[in-house]
């Protein structure tokens, strides 16, 4: 592996504790040919979640490599995961599976939930509080 795939590759693991998606498993490869485009639109990365299973599925394509924002499009990748149970739920919808206002309420509230932690967390660490306990 090359210093700048090793690079990503941690930086990939520092996304997952810092999102607190360390359950999950991330695997990423390295694609050697573009993604095929849609019209003007050009991918860096692609990756495709699977909740019930907690796996994810990273492809990194050679665009990505002449960005500057490489980080954000980390982060913009990873975030796919956290999505994942909502966008599961929009596909079926579409087509033609229904969901109970339950099932959609939980999957609503399981990523609310989630989100609120990381930012609990990153407000703690800013803060210099996190590992501290209060009483």
């Amino acid at each position: 592996m090359s210093q700048n795939t090793d690079k990503l590759i941690r930086k990939v693991k520092r996304l997952k504790k810092d999102l607190l998606l360390t359950d999950w498993r991330v695997e990423i490869s390295f694609s050697l040919t573009p993604h095929e485009e849609d019209g003007d639109y050009t991918t860096f990365a692609k990756t495709t979640p699977d909740d019930v299973y907690k796996l994810a599925q990273m492809v990194i394509y050679p665009a990505f490599w002449q960005q500057d924002s490489q980080d954000q499009l980390l982060l913009h990748e990873m975030l796919h995961i956290l999505a994942a149970p909502m966008e599961r739920i929009a596909r079926s919808l579409r087509n033609g599976c229904l969901h109970t206002e339950e099932e959609i309420d939980q999957a609503n509230e399981r990523l609310t939930t989630h989100l609120e932690h990381i930012i609990s967390g990153m407000k703690e660490r800013q803060h210099g509080h996190a590992g501290k306990k209060t009483r």
